[in-house]
């Protein structure tokens, strides 16, 4: 039943490239990052853990990907013209 429904739509493939550009070269460029300044990640992980708490910590880690979901769903909605609703 989706997937009838995904053919119907019109679909751009091209209008998400922003979207993979982004994030895979957010990746890349954070992994170089860390290889070439020896930054220890665990040591700073545990360093905000303590100093804020781990709710705290988690919260921070996650209201980014929140914040970028919402704007995928408004990308959707607005660019492409679907809904985001059943």
């Amino acid at each position: 039943m989706f997937i009838e429904q995904a053919y119907k739509s019109d679909y751009h493939f091209a209008k998400y490239i922003p979207f993979a550009f982004c994030f895979f070269g957010l990746m890349v460029l954070q992994f170089f990052m860390l290889q070439f300044l020896s930054i220890d990640t665990n040591a700073i992980m545990e360093s905000e853990i303590a100093k804020i708490g781990k709710n705290l910590f988690l919260l921070e880690n996650l209201v980014p990907f929140a914040f970028f979901l919402g704007v995928l769903l408004l990308w959707i909605k607005f660019c492409n013209n679907q809904q985001t609703k059943n």
